[in-house]
């Protein structure tokens, strides 16, 4: 049965490349192959079909598929692919573009240190084997880590034990997947990396956008945005500062316009999220006379 279907896709495979529209058959072929294997992993599962499914679909998708006929998605998500079988990192390849993301894939640690690039600021993801040539796959987080290179890591092995998985989990792995695994745990777990990985990206843009808008403060306008995140009203920031409240009502107004914000709220949000003032007033306050002492909520 394996060496039936195995021949059928490879002669599938070699008609459509002969074909000059070969990438637009693929769109549709592809999608076929896949769910093929799908209903036979459902019939091993009952006892129909006994064979290792990784070994089955590997063989079957790396000789039924070309890899380089397939053109990379441009502005997409890259998944790194780091393992030392060609076979695992072939499969792994043709799965990962089913689903229109970019792949690249690496022979061993040392080959993804080299040539690694982050591109364009794009979500990425790496699907790492741990047991390698030289450099493992937890050596190598452990310098990525040491490098500060954050990439979300799905990490793959055959033999996988607790106490490697939970190393690999205190590293910062996204999940521990043992072989064989089926196609959809894979992908669900690059997916979640990937969504991971935009969101601390949103979070570093946020960041970076902010603390640019802070440098366009003048020394008094950070002062008042600090007594403001700190929660005094006009009358307490003039007393401070010894400006009158009119002063005080012009400072306010320019900080939300650099800062972007248009109340106290968004603006303390911003501040303690990203850190943009001292978590401890500098500025010393002191209520004046005759004043009573008003919380934020009352802002």
């Amino acid at each position: 049965m394996k060496g039936l279907c195995r021949k059928t896709c490879h002669l599938v495979s070699r008609y459509i490349r002969k074909k000059s529209d070969a990438n637009y058959i693929w769109g549709w072929v592809r999608p076929l192959l896949y769910n093929f294997s799908s209903v036979l992993d459902l019939f091993s599962e009952f006892g129909i079909f006994k064979y290792s499914r990784e070994n089955f679909y590997f063989s079957m998708m790396i000789e039924s598929l070309d890899p380089e006929g397939v053109e990379p998605m441009n502005g997409q998500p890259t998944v790194h692919v780091v393992d030392d079988d060609p076979q695992v990192r072939e499969s792994l390849n043709l799965l990962v573009r089913s689903i229109g993301l970019n792949v690249e894939s690496y022979a061993s640690a040392e080959e993804f240190l080299d040539r690694y690039e982050d591109s364009l600021g794009l979500p990425r993801c790496m699907v790492l084997d741990v047991r390698m040539p030289g450099l493992s796959g937890l050596g190598l987080q452990e310098r990525l880590q040491a490098e500060k290179i954050s990439i979300p890591i799905v990490v793959i092995t055959g033999y996988g034990d607790v106490s490697m998985a939970v190393q690999a989990m205190d590293a910062g792995a996204v999940d521990f997947i043992e072989k064989p695994f089926s196609r959809q745990q894979l992908l669900s777990r690059v997916q979640e990396a990937i969504d991971r990985d935009a969101q601390f990206r949103r979070n570093q843009f946020q960041r970076s956008d902010a603390l640019a808008r802070m440098e366009t403060l003048s020394e008094r306008e950070r002062e008042v945005m600090e007594l403001m995140v700190a929660g005094k009203h006009s009358k307490q920031i003039g007393f401070v500062l010894k400006i009158t409240d009119k002063t005080v009502a012009k400072h306010r107004v320019k900080v939300f316009k650099k800062m972007n914000v248009d109340n106290v709220a968004a603006l303390a949000y911003l501040a303690f999220k990203f850190s943009l003032t001292p978590t401890k007033p500098t500025l010393r306050v002191e209520e004046p006379r005759g004043s009573s002492p008003t919380s934020p909520a009352s802002l």
